[in-house]
């Protein structure tokens, strides 16, 4: 069964039509961050992932989701809209794991699995994308037990669609888990983006078997 809606934080602004400078850059940052690019920064190499969770550890008392990103909680990278494959490109487990090094979390653990592919969302129309209920019906979970409080962690967050679904799977298997949603970044679907690194905290709902997220 589906959750009503679930918290979620993101840190970037990422508009993926908009013309604007900061536009254009934010989506050439999560275009690094799926890629696992490795980036030059003041004479040094780091990847996206990287940089990014050193700059959030930099600022971590502006984040307004830094008590669920607390040193304690269970990281838990989402699945990709396809099966995983051995050796994979894995951008969520990048930024999980990156999160950790900055001391976001206490521990990295693959707990969804995708079990059923799904089309990918990021190229998919608004009709087409796989909803909560779709997520949820193609994710597992093992079987190990924690009474951690546990953050999903994704690249880029648009509807909420995965995120809730992948919540709601792991609350049917443990229903007094604590989860909360953390994206690297949030869709800004119309106009341009102002500010890049712009952080967040709401919530995405369900509503007649489609997702809303606010903000």
């Amino acid at each position: 069964m589906l959750l009503s809606s679930i918290r979620f934080g993101a840190t970037l602004a990422y508009s993926p039509r908009g013309s604007s400078e900061s536009s254009r850059r934010s989506a050439a940052f999560v275009r690094a961050l799926k890629q696992n690019k490795v980036l030059r920064v003041g004479g040094a190499d780091v990847t996206a992932a990287r940089y990014l969770a050193r700059r959030m550890a930099e600022r971590r008392d502006g984040l307004p989701f830094v008590q669920e990103l607390s040193p304690d909680v269970l990281l838990v990278p989402m699945p990709r809209a396809g099966l995983r494959r051995k050796g994979a490109l894995w951008p969520a487990f990048e930024l999980a794991t990156a999160l950790l090094a900055q001391g976001f979390g206490a521990e990295v653990r693959e707990l969804v699995t995708r079990t059923i592919p799904l089309r990918k969302s990021a190229t998919s129309s608004a009709d087409e994308r796989p909803t909560a209920q779709q997520h949820f019906d193609s994710m597992a979970v093992d079987a190990i037990v924690t009474d951690q409080p546990i953050v999903l962690v994704d690249d880029v967050v648009t509807r909420g669609a995965t995120l809730l679904g992948a919540a709601s799977r792991l609350r049917a298997w443990s229903p007094r888990l604590e989860v909360f949603g953390f994206a690297a970044a949030r869709t800004v679907s119309e106009g341009e983006v102002g500010e890049v690194f712009n952080p967040v905290s709401g919530s995405i709902e369900l509503r007649q078997l489609q997702t809303f997220r606010r903000p």
